[in-house]
């Protein structure tokens, strides 16, 4: 019987050593906003670097770093990295969401 409880005991705590040693957050969730020809503005104002899955709800240019891209309706695409500066052409305003794995 004392040997069943050491080894429970010896169980949990191991498992309070491994979640101790895995990453506290690694999924994080950024909403954009962009007024007509202006940047998106996200909330909250962290930088952090990872997979990043973009979903855009407008129509218009959306540049960043030399590239561009034209958003009609919803669009979605992913990139690697920080979430760059990114400018909105457009006369309507847009709405974003960003999503980070690191």
């Amino acid at each position: 019987m004392c040997h069943e409880i050491c080894k429970q005991i010896t169980f949990v705590l191991l498992a309070i050593l491994v979640a101790h040693l895995l990453p506290k957050e690694s999924h994080y969730r950024y909403t954009g906003r962009a007024a007509p020809n202006s940047t998106v503005k996200w909330t909250p104002e962290m930088k952090k670097n990872g997979m990043t899955h973009l979903h855009f709800v407008g129509t218009g240019e959306l540049l960043w770093k030399g590239n561009s891209m034209w958003i009609e309706n919803h669009t979605f695409f992913h990139m690697f990295g920080t979430l760059p500066e990114m400018t909105f052409l457009s006369n309507e305003s847009l709405k974003a969401e960003a999503h980070i794995f690191v």
